[in-house]
């Protein structure tokens, strides 16, 4: 009667052979083949925990890996001239392995609404990153009389060990209670807010050199005014995530100036819905209404490297449901 715990484990094999003909010399080419084979085992458990028949406590330890992606394993690289730069694949990157520990309250209002608050940490080892340095050892790019052995080269790659930790909250309202409690119009019950805050703090050591974790900001937002009644779903949400780090390299002497970041993210989004009938359904979708720009740096905000404006997108149609 007092929850329940929930344990077990999940085992997954995985196969990976590659193979590209890469240029080591002028003219000639080879074959260069690759393969890779690892068996991983995942093993977790949970505790959940009903205070009373409206609030839980959930405790949870987990184990997990991330692979590189497919395309990250490629053994083969590209270059291009006009940026002076090269890409390809790490068939060595070794799965980033995680281990876990979370605990969350959670609140069912009655008669409706939800509050959850918790906090977090995980452990690291070998974090997965795309890292950028000079590609030394690549002068075998050296043909049609162009000398790429400077190209900043761009690949996945192994760091070390570190952490990330962080505290979260989400509520979720309508106003149905209010409107039930004070005899308003039964159409106001339709409006409703959902908003979230995380709290990140991370840790990785990189050849020595202790960085945040790449991809991870220190503090995300999320914010929707909604409106739910009568077949229609209205949802304009609004995002913000502080700048965090795209990829780790070595450029210009120094390892921080190597480093790329996006600068803080804003973004407003509409999603519109209406139900005609069981069968038929009319949707509105407008991404990134506000336009606001896209900012890469590296090292320093004082030295953009990109900033990019693409507009507002916006998609519409009629769903038929059968």
């Amino acid at each position: 009667d007092w929850g329940n715990v929930v344990f077990g484990a999940r085992v997954e094999n995985f196969k990976n052979d590659g193979q590209a003909f890469v240029r080591v010399g002028q003219p000639d080419q080879r074959l260069v083949q690759t393969s890779g084979d690892e068996t991983l085992v995942y093993p977790s458990a949970h505790l959940n925990w009903d205070i009373t028949d409206e609030m839980k406590l959930r405790v949870g330890v987990t184990t997990s890996a991330s692979r590189p992606d497919f395309d990250d394993l490629r053994p083969n690289f590209t270059f291009n001239d006009a940026t002076q730069t090269v890409s390809g694949g790490n068939p060595e990157a070794e799965p980033e392995k995680q281990t876990g520990i979370d605990v969350y309250y959670e609140w069912y209002m009655q008669p409706e609404g939800f509050l959850s608050a918790g906090v977090f940490y995980k452990d690291v080892e070998g974090f997965l990153f795309t890292r950028t340095r000079p590609s030394f050892g690549l002068d075998t790019l050296n043909f049609g009389g162009v000398n790429r052995s400077e190209y900043d080269f761009t690949a996945i790659d192994n760091g070390g060990d570190g952490y990330v930790q962080g505290f979260e909250i989400f509520a979720s309202q309508t106003a149905q209670a209010v409107v039930d409690r004070f005899g308003l119009p039964d159409w106001l019950g339709g409006f409703g807010v959902r908003a979230s805050g995380t709290w990140l703090s991370s840790e990785v050591n990189l050849n020595g050199r202790t960085v945040e974790l790449p991809g991870t900001s220190d503090a995300v937002y999320n914010l929707q005014a909604i409106y739910e009644k009568y077949d229609l779903s209205v949802r304009l949400a609004w995002q913000y995530r502080t700048p965090w780090i795209q990829s780790l390299g070595t450029v210009a002497g120094s390892a921080a100036a190597g480093d790329t970041y996006w600068d803080h993210d804003r973004e407003i989004d509409l999603s519109v819905r209406y139900r005609v009938n069981d069968n038929v359904e009319w949707f509105l979708d407008a991404a990134n209404i506000g336009d606001i720009a896209a900012i890469r740096y590296r090292g320093s905000k004082v030295y953009p490297i990109e900033y990019e404006k693409f507009g507002a997108r916006y998609m519409t149609g009629v769903r038929f449901n059968y």
